[in-house]
């Protein structure tokens, strides 16, 4: 459920933060959700790191990527074999650096 913000401030947005290491959770399921995204299959997260699929008018939860895999082959899907090409972030940092003057 998307929340809606209020009337004075139509541009913000509102974002889950969630921490370092359920954020790596969620990225070992990668090629589960490139795969399900490719077949048009609606999924979404569950809390923590448990992946909910729409698919025959139901859910199918999935607790970790072979789990995934399985329920995917089962359904007569191949996951996709390698990750998107997308430049992956950079490593964040807690140091402020001073930004150098333009001119």
């Amino acid at each position: 459920m998307r929340a809606t913000p209020p009337p004075d401030y139509p541009d913000i947005k509102i974002y889950a933060d969630l921490s370092a290491a359920t954020l790596r959770k969620r990225k070992a399921f990668h090629l589960i959700t490139a795969t399900l995204r490719a077949h048009g299959i609606k999924y979404r997260w569950g809390f923590p790191t448990k992946l909910l699929i729409a698919k025959d008018r139901g859910i199918t939860a999935i607790a970790n990527p072979d789990e995934g895999a399985k329920q995917l082959s089962a359904w007569n899907i191949q996951v996709a074999q390698t990750m998107s090409t997308a430049k992956p972030v950079g490593k964040l940092t807690t140091e402020w650096k001073k930004a150098a003057k333009k001119h």
